[in-house]
């Protein structure tokens, strides 16, 4: 899968939208924003809808086996997280 860097196995499927609300729940509160300005507490405020409609969009990422061209260019952070659950 080329999502991921040359050494890092890839999983054995995206997260689905339960898994990314839980964890997004998980925030701590006195956690920086993220690159995109957005805080904890206000991701945390994000429907389960919105979860949803997110792990499709990782999903049809996922399933082609690339990110499109946008994804290239945007800021992301390269800091892997232990306590991810998925």
């Amino acid at each position: 899968n080329a999502y991921f860097p040359t050494g890092v196995e890839a999983p054995k499927e995206p997260p689905d939208g339960g898994q990314l609300h839980s964890h997004a729940m998980k925030m701590r509160n006195d956690s920086a924003a993220g690159m995109d300005g957005w805080r904890p507490a206000e991701i945390r405020l994000l429907p389960r809808s919105a979860w949803d409609k997110r792990a499709e969009v990782l999903k049809a990422l996922y399933d082609e086996g690339k990110n499109p061209e946008a994804h290239y260019h945007a800021p992301t952070p390269a800091i892997p997280k232990e306590d991810l659950d998925f």
